[in-house]
């Protein structure tokens, strides 16, 4: 993880953390906002593990 990264991750936590409390009980948006995250995490994982990957020359 880059130096730094692991504010990133932080503040996007709270932004979802935001997001999902603007919901209130409001399935639809809450499935919204829930799929978005999934979605950065995914990223964020996909990205962390090809940076891994690189830095220890295996691809």
């Amino acid at each position: 993880m880059m130096m730094g990264a692991g504010s990133d991750q932080t503040d996007a936590a709270q932004a979802f953390l935001s997001k999902r409390d603007d919901c209130g009980d409001t399935m639809s948006c809450l499935q919204s906002a829930y799929e978005a995250r999934i979605t950065d995490l995914e990223t964020t994982i996909k990205n962390a593990m090809q940076n891994y990957c690189k830095a220890i020359e295996l691809c």
